[in-house]
């Protein structure tokens, strides 16, 4: 029986601690690369808006700024900082008087829950809606859309729920039309949920309705406060458009 020499046993050891000293590194740098993974905090940017949920360390903010004077009134908007809007109301005109220095640099990405209008004479004050929602999208009475056409009427697009329980308020959710005149008063729903929404000319607007299979077009008459459907189409579920 052949004797295994001394020095092949110190050899053999070194190869061992060798390669487990290799196999030591490597699994030191791969957990490295995973908590210091530079590309792993990219994450792409989206325009969605987002609900803060309440168990967050931030303090849930709402407050109130300065929109815009139509005529005998003011109109205010009451925003929260639980919902996260930004970009979302970029393309509508306001004026850049806040309601307060602090809030100033930040209001801009938070979400409307509520409008208030105050008239300029008596100084009547009252909420567009009774309790605060989302105002997703919104343009007021004779303010010209990007196709310089203008309605005599106030139009808002609602998010009143997280209807698909994502945690985002966005046109996922159903989006309810609205209508009111330019002082807030006699508040009309015109659509529960709309796909499509285009003011095609002063006061007419024509907007889309989908029930899982059929996609159907109205039309709908501000001076007369008249819904009228066009025609039906079976076709597979749109994108959603809400541009005022």
């Amino acid at each position: 029986m052949k004797k295994i020499s001394f020095e092949l046993i110190k050899k053999i050891d070194f190869v061992l601690i060798f390669i487990f000293s290799i196999l030591g590194i490597v699994t030191w740098v791969i957990i490295m690369i995973s908590i210091f993974d530079p590309f792993r905090s990219r994450r792409s940017v989206s325009n969605e808006v987002a609900i803060v949920e309440d168990e967050t360390k931030e303090e849930i903010r709402e407050y109130i700024e300065f929109n815009e004077k139509i005529k005998d009134v003011f109109i205010f908007n009451i925003k929260s900082s639980k919902i996260k809007a930004d970009g979302l109301y970029d393309d509508i005109p306001k004026v850049s008087l806040k309601s307060g220095p602090s809030f100033s640099a930040k209001s801009g990405n938070e979400g409307i829950t509520n409008l208030i209008f105050i008239k300029d004479k008596n100084y009547e004050e009252y909420k567009l809606f009774e309790s605060n929602i989302f105002i997703y999208r919104y343009r007021f009475a004779e303010s010209s859309n990007r196709n310089n056409i203008s309605c005599d009427k106030n139009i808002y697009a609602v998010v009143n729920e997280d209807t698909n329980n994502d945690k985002t308020l966005n046109t996922k959710d159903n989006v309810a039309l609205y209508v009111s005149g330019y002082d807030g008063k006699n508040l009309i729903q015109i659509s529960n949920s709309v796909y499509k929404v285009i003011i095609i000319d002063k006061n007419q607007l024509l907007f889309t309705e989908y029930d899982g299979t059929l996609l159907t077009f109205f039309l709908y008459d501000i001076d007369l406060n008249k819904k009228t459907k066009l025609r039906s189409i079976e076709q597979e579920c749109p994108e959603k458009e809400i541009y005022l």
